[in-house]
């Protein structure tokens, strides 16, 4: 979990980088509220996804019950890229320069 934990960092980092600094300095208001669950949620869909594929990349579930092994752990790492982009979140708004929603 180690591993896919670190992999996930390396896909969620550049969405979390895009949307506080590039995204929220455009003209207008994009640090609406909507804006951080739209990202909160693609970030969550996107650990899913991606560790769905990597365990069906590397081996296709043959055993009985492997497949629901596969689906937790993709589930757990959903979570964990909601708790990352969180811990993230409240770090870049508390020490960081960026006119993002600031709920926290």
């Amino acid at each position: 979990i180690f591993e896919t934990t670190k992999f996930l960092t390396l896909f969620l980092y550049p969405e979390l980088r895009y949307y506080y600094i590039p995204f929220n300095n455009q003209p207008g208001r994009h640090y609406l509220p909507k804006y951080w669950w739209r990202f909160l949620a693609v970030s969550a869909i996107l650990g899913f996804v991606i560790t769905i594929g990597i365990a069906m990349g590397f081996a296709t579930p043959k055993l009985n019950g492997t497949l629901m092994i596969e689906l937790k752990v993709a589930l757990a790492n959903a979570v964990l890229a909601v708790v990352t982009y969180w811990i993230f979140s409240w770090g870049w708004c508390k020490w960081g320069k960026t006119n993002a929603y600031r709920y926290l």
